[in-house]
């Protein structure tokens, strides 16, 4: 059976809507408050001169990760677990409160991560013998952290059920993920053009902990709140839609 984009759609928005104040204590705690306190005190990328060869530009990039990796792998650690504190919000069909989720995801953490490493190997992989073989597994293996808290497999497991379960429906779940994430791309890069625009014309040189500088760091915080719920909320649907379809 194809995946109807409609009706995944729905099963979103619907599961969004009724579990929306869960949703926003979890991205709070894991996602908006940490990614916000790195926004503002991460050293910033300085900015290149005109001209700067895209060499120049990756090694910028490269560098300013190297001065911030602590608050990145913080950032990453956190993000997992608040996944993780999430997924089992929804799979278990005890539907625990966020305080027993929590305590549940502790001993699930570190196989929970171990399949987040096994998927970005695969995904570098992938990547490293073309981009569409990287393409396609978004739609194939990004169910594995579902699968590992729904049914409490291991990591190799969880991303064999995660193929078995999108079997012949790999490229429709990648270019639907797409859709949505582009739009939320947008959206987001429309936002921070032009609230730090009017931020530069009205206030001028801010500093960073003043309200004015505070706005731009919670924008983006905001935002990768709204991603992650967003893409949580997506696995987790397709996951039960499609588990559905096999029974």
């Amino acid at each position: 059976m194809k995946i109807s984009y409609s009706d995944w759609w729905d099963d979103i928005v619907a599961t969004l809507r009724s579990n929306a104040s869960i949703f926003t204590a979890i991205a709070g705690a894991f996602v908006f408050l940490p990614s916000l306190v790195a926004g503002l005190f991460s050293t910033p990328i300085e900015p290149l001169a005109q001209g700067a060869s895209s060499a120049e530009a990756l090694q910028r990039l490269l560098d300013n990760y190297a001065d911030n990796w602590v608050s990145q792998v913080a950032l990453l650690l956190l993000g997992t677990l608040g996944q993780l504190v999430l997924f089992i919000v929804l799979l278990d069909p005890r539907r625990p409160r966020v305080g027993e989720a929590f305590r549940s995801a502790l001993p699930l953490f570190v196989p929970f991560l171990g399949v987040g490493i096994l998927v970005a190997l695969m995904f570098g992989v992938g990547a490293a013998l073309f981009v569409v073989p990287a393409l396609y597994l978004v739609g194939r293996i990004q169910l594995s952290g579902a699968a590992l808290v729904a049914e409490r497999v291991n990591p190799i497991e969880a991303v064999r059920r995660s193929f078995a379960l999108t079997k012949g429906q790999g490229w429709r779940i990648f270019f639907f993920v797409f859709l949505v994430f582009l739009v939320a791309s947008v959206v987001q890069r429309a936002v921070d053009g032009t609230v730090g625009a009017l931020v530069g014309l009205f206030a001028g040189a801010v500093p960073r902990l003043s309200p004015a500088g505070l706005l731009l760091p919670a924008i983006d915080a905001l935002f990768a709140s709204v991603f992650f719920v967003l893409g949580a909320t997506m696995w987790v649907t397709l996951y039960r839609r499609l588990v559905r379809s096999m029974t």
